[in-house]
C-alpha cells in the first residue's frame, strides 16, 4: 500500500497479486484500514484494544 498526500486528503494505492487475492477481499481490506485510521484520527488517545477493524457495513452481518 502506498500512501500519499492528496489534494483533498490522503491518497491510498493498493498493489497486490491478483492471482492470489480477489478484488472484493482487497476492497474490504482497504475499508478496514480506512475505518481504523478514522478511529485513530477521531480519538488519538484511544487505546489500541478499543479500536476495531470491523466496519459498520460488516458489523451488520457479523455476530457480536
Amino acid at each position: 500500500m502506498y500512501v500519499n498526500d492528496g489534494r483533498d486528503g490522503v491518497d491510498l494505492l493498493l498493489v497486490y497479486n491478483r492471482s492470489l487475492f480477489e478484488r472484493g477481499h482487497m476492497k474490504r481490506f482497504v475499508a478496514q484500514y480506512v475505518h481504523l485510521l478514522e478511529q485513530v484520527a477521531a480519538d488519538p488517545d484511544r487505546h489500541i484494544e478499543d479500536l476495531s477493524l470491523v466496519t459498520p457495513d460488516d458489523a451488520a452481518v457479523v455476530p457480536d
